[in-house]
């Protein structure tokens, strides 16, 4: 599920990077302890700084640089190369259209129609079935509520409170 709710929050947070970063010097984002708004320092975040998402190290807002980051170009983000702001062309991007994110085939900014994307309904965040813009209600999605983002039970907007949500500051 955590691996499912970093997905989905990954569109969320390079749309906020290419809105909020030009204006804020840095953005952090963390994960917090199963069922309240408290940060879970065992695990690492992410920090949004001009158009580059970067992993952070565990309880921190240090870069990783053993990890890859996420360059934000327009309405596409590409994975880096681990420690640098180089794109990595043998891995898929990820490309904003309207409210809907979707992955890219590697190397290019062309929808991969065999995988599935995420929708923005709200203030919730939905898995899509492949190749389509249509909720998949078999898997959670995720909410937004003031600056965290909870993970919700398959086909609801009811937030899962067995697991850890995400802090947005």
């Amino acid at each position: 599920m955590a691996k499912s709710l970093s997905t989905l929050v990954l569109g969320f947070v390079v749309a906020l990077a290419a809105t909020v970063a030009p204006t804020a010097a840095q953005t952090v984002a963390y994960p917090t302890l199963p069922g309240t708004s408290v940060r879970d320092y065992s695990k690492p975040g992410a920090v949004v700084r001009g158009d580059m998402v970067y992993p952070t190290l565990p309880g921190t807002s240090v870069r990783d640089y053993s990890k890859p980051g996420v360059k934000v170009k327009g309405s596409t983000a590409y994975p880096t190369l681990p420690g640098t702001s180089a794109r990595d062309y043998s891995k898929p991007g990820s490309r904003v259209d309207g409210n809907a994110s979707y992955p890219t085939l590697p190397g290019t900014s062309v929808r991969d129609y065999s995988k599935p994307g995420s929708r923005v309904d709200g203030n919730a965040i939905y898995p899509t079935l492949p190749g389509t813009n249509v909720r998949d209600y078999s898997k959670p999605g995720a909410v937004v509520r003031g600056d965290m983002v909870y993970p919700t039970l398959p086909g609801t907007s009811v937030r899962d409170y067995s697991k850890p949500g995400i802090r947005i500051k």
